[in-house]
């Protein structure tokens, strides 16, 4: 099982990635941080992404249980943000 993630800030510039690694817990703590510093609802961003508000928010709070590794994907890039695989 996968315990850790390493997650970058996508940015414009070339050669300017912020690395950093999140445990599996934490992921949906630095989701919520990041929704709610860019103003967006979790309705707006589970309609962004193409999954329900009730998973994100079940991602938010940590509960992982069936969640993909690609909604998380899709969820993080959505706020700026890829795992690194």
């Amino acid at each position: 099982m996968i315990s850790k993630f390493i997650i970058r800030r996508i940015h414009k510039a070339k050669n300017h990635k912020r690395k950093f690694i999140l445990k599996l817990y934490e992921i949906g703590q630095q989701i919520k941080v990041l929704r709610k510093a860019k103003k967006i609802t979790q309705e707006q961003l589970s309609k962004l992404c193409g999954i329900s508000r009730v998973t994100l928010g079940k991602v938010e709070r940590g509960e992982l249980g069936n969640t993909s590794v690609k909604a998380l994907d899709i969820i993080l890039f959505n706020l700026g943000l890829e795992i690194e695989f």
